[in-house]
């Protein structure tokens, strides 16, 4: 999907049609309702088009977030020369300090002034070792409940054989990052079969007893066309086997899909298709307490 309309995709990330799904504690599918949502589109911009600006072929994996002094970042892969995951890549980034009337344009990774102006791209690979480590498509987090307050927490996978999920993890504010827990694929760094186990795009949130939950895209069915789910209970210094499960309740089309915590709910929403493997369907929406049900 090329983000030619970054702000109307997310818009409708935050509004879909969708299902809600709400349950007791202690079961990950029990007692549950159902109950359609309109979406809301109330105003398009255009952020970036594909094959404009910078002869860029392809925009892709929209990020609408704020910063604590109201400003709206909107970020994207700009894929250089096809739409391709591999090759050249740069992110693109718009900012708006006026709730989206007039973003204007920077390309950097890291800020200290509410997103004013950003650093120079700083290379991890020194402190993380060589290896590839795309995060998300979402975002990161910051640890509020013990173990390890302050922790930033961000999770990615690897490589098309190489997959899996990997954790990176930081306990100075982002100065300095070390690997955290993993949960690889299998067989791994193999060519991969259908229905072989291969975790792969995800998202973190933390719940309020300070678990974190990785929410993974089930890239090869396995056992289920569903998410898995993987727990640490250690700050994500480990993902543990023992803390995964597959969610039946998540229809997984082996997609992207977006999680979020919110006063100790978790919303979750994808493209709820058992059938199809393209992002072509409309976006369902699950409401977990806790992310137990």
């Amino acid at each position: 999907m090329q983000c030619d309309s970054v702000v109307t995709l997310l818009v409708s990330l935050l509004f879909p049609v969708l299902q809600l799904q709400r349950g007791g504690a202690g079961a990950h599918i029990h007692n549950y309702s159902m109950l359609p949502i309109t979406p809301l589109v109330y105003e398009e911009q255009m952020l970036w088009v594909s094959g404009g600006a910078g002869e860029v072929n392809t925009f892709r994996i929209p990020l609408l977030t704020f910063t604590p002094r109201g400003s709206l970042l909107a970020f994207c892969e700009a894929r250089k020369f096809s739409s391709s995951d591999v090759g050249a890549k740069f992110i693109a980034m718009r900012r708006s300090t006026d709730q989206g009337e007039r973003p204007s344009s920077v390309m950097l990774v890291e800020s200290t002034d509410d997103g004013l102006s950003w650093s120079r791209p700083r290379n991890l690979s020194t402190q993380l070792g060589v290896k590839s480590f795309a995060p998300g498509p979402g975002f990161g987090i910051q640890k509020r409940y013990a173990p390890n307050v302050g922790r930033l927490v961000v999770c990615g996978h690897g490589t098309l054989e190489g997959d899996g999920v990997f954790c990176i993890l930081s306990d100075d504010h982002g100065r300095t990052w070390f690997n955290g827990g993993s949960l690889k694929s299998v067989p791994y760094n193999q060519p991969k079969q259908p229905l072989d186990f291969n975790p792969d795009e995800c998202q973190p949130v933390e719940l309020r007893d300070g678990t974190i939950v990785v929410n993974v895209r089930n890239q090869n069915s396995y056992h289920c066309r569903c998410r898995m789910v993987v727990r640490s209970l250690d700050g994500g210094n480990s993902l543990p086997v023992e803390q995964l499960y597959f969610d039946h309740a998540l229809v997984d089309p082996a997609v992207a899909a977006g999680v979020l915590e919110k006063a100790g709910v978790v919303y979750f929403t994808n493209p709820s298709n058992s059938q199809h493997s393209k992002e072509e369907e409309e976006e369902d929406e699950e409401e977990e307490e806790d992310g137990r049900s």
